[in-house]
């Protein structure tokens, strides 16, 4: 299987994984270089709580960030709702997830998306536990 960066660690294989564990509770993936998570993550039925500590998500959403602007740049008149931001996509995907608990710390996220983390996670207190910094 190949991925966008070559060499780096593979969300791909990660994403097949999981979805042959319906039963999976609990996903540890710190300190794996990761700089994407899969979505099937978000999408998982068991999934309560996920630790992806560590690893290199803020380098990810760099590069899916400058994808966006580029392709934004070029449908300047696209309705803005139809093409969220990368990180405000994912994050609408945590909101109603059965993810309870995740931990995306030490993943070096830019001051913008760490903000937007911290909303988020100011907004689902109570009901889910994220934590960011």
């Amino acid at each position: 299987m190949m991925c966008a960066h070559v060499g780096d660690a593979c969300s791909c294989r990660l994403a097949v994984a999981i979805e042959k564990l319906p039963n999976l509770h609990t996903l540890v993936v710190a300190n794996n270089q990761l700089r994407t998570l899969p979505d099937t993550i978000l999408k998982h039925k068991a999934l309560r709580t996920v630790d992806a500590r560590a690893n290199r998500l803020g380098d990810g959403i760099a590069d899916e960030k400058e994808t966006w602007r580029r392709r934004r740049s070029r449908r300047p008149n696209a309705n803005q709702d139809d093409d969220p931001e990368p990180i405000e996509a994912y994050l609408a995907s945590l909101r109603a997830s059965s993810v309870q608990h995740i931990d995306v710390r030490d993943n070096g996220f830019d001051e913008e998306t760490k903000q937007a983390w911290r909303e988020v996670a100011e907004e689902l207190r109570g009901s889910k536990e994220v934590l960011v910094v």
